[in-house]
């Protein structure tokens, strides 16, 4: 029961997360549950909570829509036009490989047990 009402949540929640980030709404979801998923087999923690947040949200899409040229004339990322279809490809590109990068950075700071780092970040951080 409570995993039904958590997913409730969940769906529309990466959704949206995924249109503050500009890409597709579909992305939100693979974001939502994919993180869960593997966190589930792998982690360690069972209060930890994984998934898109808005901060993050924000911050790509700050970083990202001025890489890529063109994006400014977007609207729906979920609709492009069909002229700035390719504009709207090359910034989910950008977005996944951000996303890889990321995660392998994550990886090798648990392979190389690096996390007594976070002791010296502030609270706020």
């Amino acid at each position: 029961m409570a995993g039904l009402a958590v997913a409730f949540t969940v769906v529309p929640q990466g959704m949206s997360y995924a249109n503050i980030t500009g890409v597709p709404a579909v992305m939100g979801l693979y974001g939502a549950f994919l993180p869960v998923l593997i966190y589930s087999l792998f982690g360690s923690c069972r209060q930890l909570g994984v998934g898109p947040v808005a901060v993050t949200s924000g911050l790509i899409f700050s970083g990202m829509s001025g890489i890529v040229p063109g994006y400014d004339e977007i609207t729906d990322p979920n609709d492009p036009k069909p002229e700035l279809a390719a504009v709207q490809a090359e910034y989910n590109k950008n977005v996944i490989q951000l996303a890889f990068l990321v995660a392998c950075l994550y990886t090798a700071v648990g392979v190389f047990r690096l996390g007594f780092l976070i002791r010296f970040l502030s609270h706020p951080v």
